[in-house]
């Protein structure tokens, strides 16, 4: 591959397929293929050997020179994969979004109109199907009625003993 990429004046990389951290780790890779393949350990081609272990920068430098044999062409192959994994890296929160809360599309979800009126309907649907003929719910001593306020939009009543409160007596308490 290396003399493929000199002739057609491109690139080369050094890779090593890792698959595992640690050479020890080989045998678990082993087991983890069978899994897949819902095949017991030996019906399958297992790896060739147990080197796809993630090698310090030394090991790495020590292969580019055996493979090259030539320390510079080996420099340059190094060089170039350095080259190759800077464009390549990603910023988990920069560039994916990493523990940022994402919303999907409403048309993604399958969802037309209101969401938060669809929403209402699915709840109030679970309501009644997980309690059936129910009008009240109890949940930890308090009842929770499904309620419309009269203009139509959802509203629930929370009633524990005497004392009954809306969710807009809620949100004006906070």
């Amino acid at each position: 591959m290396l003399q493929l990429a000199d002739a057609s004046k491109l690139p080369a990389v050094l890779t090593n397929s890792v698959r595992y951290l640690t050479p020890d780790d080989a045998l678990t890779a082993d087991v983890l293929d069978a899994a897949r393949f819902l095949e017991p350990l030996g019906f399958f081609q297992v790896q060739p050997n147990a080197q796809a272990w993630l090698k310090p920068a030394d090991l790495m430098r020590s292969l580019a020179e055996e493979i090259c044999e030539d320390r510079d062409r080996a420099a340059k192959l190094l060089q170039d994969t350095e080259k190759l994994a800077d464009r390549c890296r990603l910023d988990p929160v920069g560039d994916c979004g990493w523990m940022k809360p994402k919303t999907p599309e409403k048309s993604a979800l399958g969802i037309e109109g209101n969401p938060f009126e669809v929403l209402w309907q699915k709840a109030e649907a679970g309501m009644h199907w997980r309690y059936p003929g129910a009008s009240e719910v109890m949940h930890g001593g308090m009842s929770i009625v499904i309620k419309k306020h009269k203009d139509g939009t959802p509203a629930v009543a929370y009633k524990s003993g005497a004392a009954e409160f809306t969710d807009e007596d809620q949100i004006r308490a906070a």
